[in-house]
């Protein structure tokens, strides 16, 4: 009977290697996203997203007759609109 046992740095190895595949599956792949794949992404409404780009709220960039969506900028504004949880007294 094989025995196996991990160590300490066994773990370490495998919580990086985890972590960076996590990241890798949340983050896009691409630098600019198409308007379907940003409604998903803000949970928006398709109204609110051109209310976004209408008032530059969000970088984009138009492509012929569609627009694409600088994903950077999309992580920004969610950002600059979040509100701080107030601490427990």
């Amino acid at each position: 009977m094989v025995t196996n046992i991990l160590t300490v740095e066994d773990l370490k190895k495998f919580e990086a290697k985890l972590f960076n595949y996590i990241k890798q599956s949340i983050e896009p792949k691409k630098e600019y996203l198409s308007k379907e794949e940003t409604l998903v992404f803000l949970d928006c409404s398709s109204r609110t997203l051109d209310e976004l780009r209408a008032n530059r709220k969000i970088t984009y960039t138009r492509v012929g007759k569609s627009f694409k969506y600088k994903y950077s900028s999309l992580l920004k504004y969610l950002e600059d609109n979040s509100i701080e949880a107030i601490p427990n007294l």
